[in-house]
């Protein structure tokens, strides 16, 4: 409650106090006038009506009666302005104490300042070329197209050989199924691989006939080192077989095999 409100209750307690006062005390009874009669025989001059005077033991109980009632109207005004005072005062109450409230508090890890470190100077990586493979030379060995080739030193070489025609796909066919070739390149035997049969066209140099069919071998090799390099082609065959041809012209179609039918040399320069 505030203080101006406080205040101005007691003010009106005080005045509550002060009308009870006057209002409990009793009056002072009049004492009534006592007139004393005159004879008839004279005229008399008419007196003030004199009042009989009070007792003295009855002044004295009515000053009794009037203190009491103050008195009594005083304590009982103290007692209600205790009363207001201790309905007005607050009432103490056990107000438990808070207890202390603990924040969580967040660690915070130690930071650790990294020592200042030597600054290196950027190394150097070497650029690495990005491998090329070089696209093979090609050279297909042929007694008509040439017995000496010219080539590249640092272009790896597809060797294309051993071409063997005959009159028709059938027949060309049948002597693929018996022929081997065999190629030695300075003095090392080189493998290859025999293709499928394919029109004469599509050999090199030509062999004037629309009716002819071959097979031929390919294999590759690495780059070769600068300088001339020696070939040899075989043909083998592993048992007679014809080509449905007559080079010889005698009327008779010609017959190769079995065994080695020719070998050709050829020379390759590598530049």
């Amino acid at each position: 409650m505030s203080s101006t409100k406080l205040f101005g209750l007691v003010v009106g307690l005080i005045l509550v106090i002060l009308v009870v006062v006057g209002c409990g005390a009793p009056a002072a009874t009049p004492v009534p006038p006592t007139a004393t009669p005159v004879p008839p025989t004279a005229t008399p001059t008419p007196k003030p009506p004199t009042a009989t005077p009070t007792p003295a033991g009855q002044v004295e109980t009515q000053v009794a009666a009037t203190i009491a009632a103050v008195q009594t109207g005083t304590t009982a005004v103290e007692q209600a302005v205790k009363l207001t005072l201790t309905a007005l005062a607050p009432t103490p109450t056990d107000t438990p104490i808070p207890s202390p409230t603990f924040e969580p508090t967040t660690a915070v890890p130690a930071t650790e300042t990294p020592s200042p470190t030597a600054t290196r100077e950027p190394t150097l990586v070497p650029t690495v070329a990005p491998t090329w493979t070089p696209t093979p030379q090609i050279i297909f060995l042929r007694p008509r197209c040439g017995t000496s080739y010219t080539v590249q030193a640092d272009r790896p070489l597809e060797i294309r050989y051993g071409s063997w025609l005959a009159m028709g796909v059938d027949l060309a066919k049948q002597n693929a199924q018996h022929l081997t070739v065999k190629l030695v390149l300075d003095g090392e035997l080189v493998t290859g691989v025999q293709q499928p049969v394919v029109p004469g066209s599509e050999i090199p140099c030509g062999v004037g006939s629309a009716d002819a069919y071959g097979v031929f071998y390919v294999t590759q090799v690495g780059p070769l080192s600068a300088g001339t390099h020696a070939v040899s082609v075989t043909w083998i065959l592993d048992e007679q077989v014809t080509d449905g041809g007559d080079m010889n012209g005698d009327g008779a179609i010609d017959l190769y095999g079995p065994g080695e039918v020719v070998t050709h040399q050829f020379t390759i320069i590598a530049q």
